[in-house]
């Protein structure tokens, strides 16, 4: 603008010096000024149509919110009503100008219309506006804020004007970029300063209020709250919406209308109960307003309203039934109001965008998946009031990180808070008696937890797939740990078990990569199985007296263990119980252990010497297979089976003392690598011919050398 000014006071000027007389430039400053205050009017115009069109895109959405008007107040400008101040009962204040069109200078018209897909669209002087793709711009965001979802280009897009240099400029992107529409100010100077490119007029009654745009179209804004004998909605396509189930209500439906954005359910009486799945499936309702004397929402009643947004329910609601807004996944925000004592099965499972819910002091119970699969909402409170958290109540919600669990939860049950990736801390409190099974489950972001001194069991799964966990320490009340209660904890460094443990379950420190040592306390009996399977970081461990067997896969693939001493007590070794751990170097078994398992110790290729105890009769199927280092092995008198491969690919294997007086039977193929260098086969000097006449040890007869043991 000022580049303008500068323009036509130089032309200005110019003409005087070209004159060459004594000049009045009184006229140049008069003409001046007065364009000095055109401009200024026409910046105030622009001003004013940038508010009108910000209002009348809230004004959308308050009509798809169901909102309505609670006062309005008249805008004055020298005596005159240039606008109007309206007042919603929830979306706030609004203001909006209105005026006469102006002259020769050209002004753009902003507007909206609705298209055939009853959805509403910006126009400009009459035609849509649209975007850089070719795509009609969307009034209302109906589709996601960030218009991701949406098929017809960015969602609730407010465009902007501006002058600049005498033009008009619109940018549909918050004024990052700009487009010229025309000149401000007409050839003779004059310009539209009063006109009004949105507003022509604003009247209202005692029911509505009414907006007339520039194309004549008009915007009915409801006065009034709801009546007792009402249901307000929005839908997406602009029609009217039908209930699932008519006859579910305890008033009969007298009309349904939908017109200008709000849709209106009158009933022939007034309405308490909104009946079992009286709106199920309707996926084209965005929002619905309860009128205050609705006393029960039964179950199924929103289920599968997949467009729903928003709904008020009102204080007088009591009671909330069983999948009441299931699989509402347009749902962002809800309030329960104070007068619901119980948050039935499943009532907000999958509303996958509610961010954020109040649940008042009255609620005692969340029931069973009441929130599960919730995965955008971020944080919650629960009250003193609660006493019982249900199995699943928050099953899968990955966004929720901060959850507060009062000290009048006395249960918290199974799954309650499976998967909830972003989890970070919790404290139980001191009246809840167990963990159930999965109830941290796959909170791979939980850092810190208080187990309080009043949990007496850890059920399966507990706390599996915590992987920031670094350390816990489980009170000394606790009596067992169910299956899997840490399994996948890959951070976890330490954890104290305390002595009145009795029972450890199978898998519980699966894959626990980073467990670097751990006692077990001597009121256990049975190592499950899988206990310590991939703790690839344990280094030793001590196996009490208690213990009488140590079960399938229990410390495979624990490959930094160095030593392990099994007591007198364990009868039995499992199969796979030391697979690849390749770092023991001593091992001593008990003489108490009648069987080793399949391919118990296969791969421990850093043990040289062990000593099979008297007690043991059966060595299984690869159960020393590829020790590469074992260089010396003594086998006990009452061993009377060596299954294939029992020591095959130990290439060390050159002292192998075998006690038992008749040869041990080897099943289906050779127990020994069948060329050692150098290898000698020590048996009792009475049995050598034995041996050397017996099937498969015939094959190593000029290894066999008689010996006194």
């Amino acid at each position: 603008m000022k580049k303008l000014l500068a323009y036509l006071l130089s032309a200005m000027m110019l003409l005087a010096v070209g004159c060459g007389e004594e000049y009045d430039d009184s006229l140049i400053w008069e003409k001046l000024n007065d364009h000095e205050k055109r401009i200024s009017k026409l910046e105030e115009l622009c001003k004013q149509m940038n508010t009108n069109i910000t209002s009348l895109q809230d004004i959308i959405e308050a009509l798809q919110n169901n909102d309505y008007v609670t006062n309005i107040a008249p805008i004055t400008e020298d005596g005159k009503i240039i606008g109007y101040t309206i007042t919603f009962s929830k979306s706030g204040s609004i203001t909006i100008y209105h005026g006469q069109d102006g002259q020769d200078g050209y002004t753009p018209v902003i507007g909206i219309a609705k298209d055939i897909d009853d959805v509403y669209y910006w126009t400009l002087d009459g035609e849509w506006l649209l975007d850089k793709d070719g795509n009609k711009i969307k009034a209302e965001g109906i589709d996601g804020q960030d218009g991701t979802n949406g098929e017809q280009g960015q969602n609730g897009i407010t465009p902007k004007l501006k002058i600049e240099d005498g033009y008009w400029y619109i940018s549909y992107n918050n004024g990052t970029t700009w487009e010229e529409l025309g000149k401000a100010t007409g050839e003779d100077g004059a310009n539209g300063e009063n006109g009004d490119s949105m507003f022509t007029n604003v009247t209202y009654d005692d029911d509505f209020v009414y907006l007339t745009l520039t194309d004549g179209s008009v915007i009915e804004i409801p006065r009034r709250t709801i009546r007792n004998n009402e249901i307000w909605y929005s839908s997406s396509d602009g029609k009217a919406v039908t209930p699932y189930k008519i006859d579910t209500f305890d008033a009969n439906i007298v009309s349904n209308e939908y017109k200008n954005g709000r849709g209106v359910i009158t009933f022939d009486s007034d309405l308490t109960t909104i009946g079992d799945s009286a709106f199920d499936g309707c996926s084209n309702l965005i929002s619905v307003t309860i009128p205050n004397n609705v006393t029960k929402i039964e179950k199924s009643a929103f289920r599968s309203c997949s467009s729903l947004k928003n709904i008020d329910i009102p204080n007088s609601v009591n009671s909330i039934g069983d999948w009441a807004f299931y699989n509402c996944p347009s749902l962002t925000n809800i309030t329960i109001p104070d007068s619901v004592t119980e948050i039935g099965m499943e009532v907000f499972l999958s509303c996958s965008t509610l961010t954020n819910i109040t649940i008042p002091n009255s609620v005692t119970k969340i029931g069973y998946g009441a929130f599960a699969y919730c995965s955008s909402l971020t944080n919650i409170t629960i009250p003193d009031s609660v006493t019982k958290i249900g199995i699943a109540a928050f099953y899968n919600c990955p966004s929720l990180t901060n959850i507060t669990i009062p000290d009048s939860v006395t249960e918290i049950g199974l799954d309650a808070f499976w998967y909830c990736s972003s989890l970070t801390n919790i404290t139980i409190p001191d009246s809840v008696t167990s963990i159930e099974s999965g109830t941290f489950c796959g909170c791979s972001k939980l850092i810190n937890i208080t187990i309080p001194n009043s949990v007496t069991s850890i059920g399966d799964y507990a706390f599996s797939g915590c992987s920031s966990l670094t350390s816990i320490t489980i009170p000394t009340a606790v009596t067992s740990i169910g299956n899997s209660a840490f399994s996948g904890c890959s951070n976890l460094t330490s954890i104290s078990i305390p002595n009145n443990i009795t029972s450890i379950g199978e898998k519980t420190f699966y894959n626990c990569k980073s467990l670097k040592s751990v006692i077990i306390p001597d009121s256990v009996t049975t190592i499950e199985n899988y206990l310590f399977y991939g703790c690839s970081s344990l280094t030793g461990i001590t196996i009490p007296n208690s213990v009488t067997s140590i079960g399938d896969y229990a410390f495979y693939n624990c490959s930094n263990l160095k030593s392990i001493i099994i007591p007198n007590s364990v009868t039995t070794i499992g199969d796979y119980s030391f697979y690849r751990c390749n770092s023991i170097t001593s091992i001593k078994l008990g003489n108490s252990l009648t069987e080793i398992g399949a391919h118990a110790f296969q791969f421990c290729n850093s043990i040289t010497e062990v000593t099979i105890p008297e007690s043991v009769t059966t060595l299984d199927v690869y159960c020393f297979e590829y020790c590469e280092n074992l260089a010396k092995v003594t086998i006990g008198k009452n061993v009377t089976t060596i299954k294939s491969y029992a020591f095959y690919n130990c290439d060390k294997l050159t002292s192998i003392y075998c006690k038992a007086i008749n040869p041990p039977k080897i099943d289906y193929t050779s127990a020994f690598s069948s060329s050692v260098s150098g290898r000698k086969i020590y048996v009792p000097a009475a049995s050598v011919s034995k041996y050397q006449a017996a099937n498969y040890w015939r094959d190593l007869a000029s290894s066999i050398v008689g010996y006194n043991f």
